[in-house]
């Protein structure tokens, strides 16, 4: 038997199967992302021009940034018409690809039969959901991977030192949740079955409610929901805390990050070697440089949270 294709391989054939709208929406967010990058430098060439007396200078760096500013929400909002189109389409190619299997009456195309309409609703919404959330963090990590590089060229001509620490909270990221994987993706199967469970019962009672009403079993009923509805309650607590604890670790990590590098740059500020110019780069890119820890720490969460997705889709095709 072949292995199973990994997380990454399906991601990349669910966003492969329209590649034109989907690089489409990538190159505009990764420039939406990277337009601060100019901005900030801008704003320190503007500072600099203030500081030697240029006055037409300082009209042109300010004139540029707010150039740059009308571009970039130009191009968030064209970015965001795209990629609503290519993330409709992901989420539908995957609801048809496991509907077509439903249908199929036999042969290989044929898939699984689900449990009961209502868990099926689990799998048609919650896994196509939490699949296409974890190719949008890539989205978003890939333009702040590109921010952060070209950010750090313009910190390292400054201050290298600053430059080198912003790699410290995406280590501590990375490794946070590398050491959480195996529990990420038992927290998200057990409570992606227990909501199931309760789709599954819910629909069974509706589609036999005169059955339930004529045999007085409304009370069985009722206990039996408040079962399953407490064990769902106790998943989602917990998959819910455990993620937001690696959100809350991502952006605690990102903080200390930009904590380091204001500490690697406060000598410099007190020995008045940097300037107005190097202070207004350093501080145009202070809020975003703390973006790609936070994605960083979110899409390895959700990586695992997609494994659970596609194991539980691949279930009805296959």
């Amino acid at each position: 038997m072949s292995p199973q294709p990994g997380v990454w391989r399906l991601a990349w054939r669910v966003t492969q199967h329209r590649p034109r709208t989907f690089w489409l929406g990538w190159l505009l967010f990764v420039m939406f992302f990277t337009f601060p990058v100019l901005g900030g430098w801008l704003l320190g060439r503007g500072f600099h021009a203030l500081e030697a007396g240029d006055h037409a200078g300082v009209y042109w760096f300010a004139a540029a940034a707010l150039l740059t500013d009308v571009l970039r929400m130009i191009t968030i909002h064209a970015g965001a018409l795209v990629w609503t189109s290519a993330w409709v389409h992901m989420q539908t190619f995957l609801r048809a690809n496991m509907l077509t299997a439903q249908l199929a009456s036999g042969g290989p195309e044929a898939g699984q039969p689900v449990g009961s309409a209502g868990e099926a609703i689990t799998h048609f919404r919650d896994d196509v959901e939490d699949a296409t959330m974890f190719i949008d963090g890539l989205i978003d990590v890939s333009g702040g991977l590109v921010f952060t590089v070209l950010a750090a060229f313009v910190l390292g001509s400054i201050d290298p030192g600053a430059a080198a620490i912003l790699l410290v909270p995406l280590a501590g990221v990375a490794v946070a949740t590398r050491t959480l994987d195996n529990r990420i993706k038992r927290y998200r199967a057990t409570d992606r079955a227990a909501a199931a469970a309760v789709s599954g019962f819910l629909g069974d009672v509706m589609s036999a409610a005169t059955t339930v009403k004529v045999n007085g079993a409304s009370t069985a009923a009722l206990a039996r929901l408040r079962v399953l509805v407490d064990a769902r309650r106790r998943t989602a607590v917990r998959d819910r805390v455990l993620d937001d604890g690696v959100q809350a670790f991502a952006q605690g990590a990102a903080d200390v990050g930009l904590g380091f590098v204001l500490l690697m740059t406060a000598g410099a500020m007190a020995a008045g070697t940097f300037d107005v110019g190097k202070l207004a780069v350093f501080t145009a890119y202070l809020g975003w440089l703390s973006f790609l820890p936070r994605m960083v720490g979110r899409v390895m969460a959700r990586r695992k949270q997609a494994g659970v997705a596609f194991d539980r889709m691949r279930g009805l095709v296959a």
